[in-house]
Formats: structure tokens, C-alpha cells, sequence
């Protein structure tokens, strides 16, 4: 039909062709959805061992899966902007400088720590980079 090179099209063709697993079709324009990014899950249904029909489902919208190594990049130049912002202060934020010099100097130490840290946890994520960030603390 109209829909066979779609998402809900490969999901049943998967289906069809292992119905006793549970096929996951990734993430893609949908027609239908008026063209919305869609996911389908399909599976066969058998009746005394003879494939009978195919059930489909689309995710919804929400269950698509973060971007995480996108979210620890935004996450991490976050921490680094507001590090710099409470050294230093940012009135436009209201962010005002350190009440005294024993705040200052604790949040330089974190800065320092960040310094050393932040290069580390951009880099490739494997258990060097992991020891390397713990013998900082």
C-alpha cells in the first residue's frame, strides 16, 4: 500500500520475517504523522505455530532517546560558564563577585579542579579518562 516504504511499512515486513521477536524500527519522518519523527515496535502473532498477523505499535513522541553525549557537551559548557560567572561575577545575571575573599578563593580552587577536570571529560569516555578525573579529587 501507500505506506509500505514507511517506518509502519519496515515494521511489519520485519514482522514477517522473525514474527518471535520483537522488531525496533528507528526513529524517522512518518507520512502519517504529518511527516513527525516516529518509531515502531512489531512483532508476529501466531496461532499453533503458523504466523497469523503482525502487531504494530508507534512510539510516541517522548520515548525517544536523548542525545546524551550531546547533553553532557551542553551540560559541561554550562558548569564552565557559571564557574566563570560566580568568580568573577555577572550583574547582568545577577550573579554579584564573591562577598569575601575566603569565597573567592574556594570558588578559584573549584575552578582550578574544573580546569583540570574539563579537557579530561571531553575527551574519549573509557576508564582511563575516568581514573584520570578521580585522581584529581
Amino acid at each position: 500500500g501507500e505506506w509500505k516504504d514507511s517506518g509502519l511499512g519496515e515494521a511489519f515486513e520485519a514482522a514477517v520475517q522473525k514474527p518471535d521477536e520483537i522488531n525496533v524500527i528507528d526513529w524517522k519522518p512518518y507520512g502519517p504523522s504529518h511527516g513527525a519523527l516516529a518509531s515502531f515496535l512489531s512483532t508476529g502473532i501466531k496461532q499453533n505455530g503458523k504466523l497469523i498477523g503482525v502487531f504494530c505499535t508507534q512510539m510516541p513522541p517522548d520515548s525517544k532517546p536523548i542525545d546524551a553525549a550531546l547533553v553532557l557537551k551542553q551540560t559541561m559548557q554550562q558548569i564552565h560558564d557559571r564557574i566563570d560567572a560566580f568568580k568573577y561575577g555577572k550583574t547582568d545575571e545577577g550573579i554579584y563577585p564573591p562577598a569575601s575573599q575566603a569565597v573567592a578563593d574556594s570558588l578559584f580552587d573549584v575552578s582550578k579542579l574544573w580546569a583540570t577536570v574539563h579537557p579530561i571529560a571531553k575527551g574519549p569516555q573509557n576508564s582511563q579518562s575516568l581514573a584520570a578525573i578521580m585522581s584529581q579529587s
